[in-house]
């Protein structure tokens, strides 16, 4: 039986002039382009090259032969590339996510698509929904998993699913409070995601709806930053103090600034930190950075300030 390696082997050595080029072509030996050659002239009883020569020659047969192999061959790639056309090309998946989705169900997603897309190479990108929407607009991601928050016409919008929020705190900073209505909200030191949250810009929408104007708050990327810096660099200790503007009463605002700060330990505590490397201090509307004749004056003047310093064990390495 004639064969496609045979055919081949037969072919190069015809159209490159010899067994050894034939062979270089074929990424084979010399030897194994000779038994091709000699199993397919006793197939087809007939001599292919003329060897009585110093270099063989294709014989008149050979001649007839090559145009129906270089046929034969022509058809065969024919038939890969259709083969290749019909096999799904490798595609690589630009997906943005947030924190939340890199933290609960993102592994699950990224399985379930090696198991039914195996063609497909996943590239998530975990940022804050401002800044993955940002990246689709300018083409860097393809898509981006987050809160319901951005309706452009240039977006395909596809609800996946919805998710619960709540209110969380520690018992004891609400005291015997058991309900706390809406409103009072505007009482307490709240942690906030970033500006460049759209979770965050949907709860200031909904806050707004309900008249409720917060503005008592810390941000959660920069006490997360803070907590990942203090993992980190065990020996030391932190000094959270807490400020108030001057609206209110003396008694009011210390403790208010003592809740501010009881508020960031407890967010620092909740990341892994340590609770006796955290101090808490609350000095009221005693320590303004700004005027309190202005709204920003007093904006301003509603901060928490924190200290880092060495720890015992480090200062007592210090000194040796």
């Amino acid at each position: 039986m004639v064969t496609l390696k045979q055919l081949e082997a037969f072919f190069w050595a015809a159209e490159l002039g010899g067994l050894d080029p034939a062979a270089q072509r074929l990424n084979t030996t010399q030897s194994a382009i000779s038994k091709r050659l000699q199993e397919l002239e006793s197939v087809l009883g007939m001599a292919l090259f003329d060897r009585s020569r110093r270099r063989a020659q294709i014989t008149p047969q050979g001649e007839r032969l090559l145009a129906l192999a270089r046929d034969m061959l022509a058809t065969r790639d024919r038939i890969l590339d259709l083969s290749n056309a019909l096999t799904p090309a490798p595609r690589t998946l630009r997906l943005g996510v947030t924190e939340l989705t890199a933290m609960t169900w993102l592994p699950a997603l990224i399985q379930r698509i090696r198991g039914s897309h195996p063609q497909v190479t996943l590239e998530p990108v975990v940022d804050t929904s401002v800044h993955l929407i940002d990246r689709v607009r300018d083409g860097r991601l393809d898509l981006a998993v987050v809160p319901d928050a951005f309706r452009e016409t240039r977006f395909e919008v596809v609800p996946m699913d919805a998710v619960e929020y709540a209110w969380m705190c520690s018992p004891a900073y609400l005291g015997d409070v058991d309900a706390l209505p809406l409103r009072e909200l505007a009482r307490y030191t709240i942690i906030v995601q970033l500006h460049a949250s759209g979770l965050g810009d949907m709860v200031d929408r909904w806050l707004k709806d309900n008249h409720v104007q917060i503005e008592n708050s810390l941000s959660s990327s920069n006490l997360t930053a803070l907590a990942n810096s203090l993992k980190k660099n065990t020996g030391t200790e932190v000094l959270i103090v807490g400020h108030t503007d001057s609206d209110g009463s003396d008694s009011y605002n210390q403790g208010l600034s003592e809740r501010r700060a009881s508020a960031a330990r407890s967010y620092l505590i909740s990341q892994g930190v340590a609770s006796n490397r955290i101090r808490i201090s609350g000095r009221g509307e005693s320590e303004p950075i700004e005027s309190n004749a202005t709204a920003d004056g007093r904006a301003q003047n509603r901060r928490v300030e924190v200290a880092i310093f060495a720890g015992e064990q480090m200062r007592r390495d210090a000194g040796r």
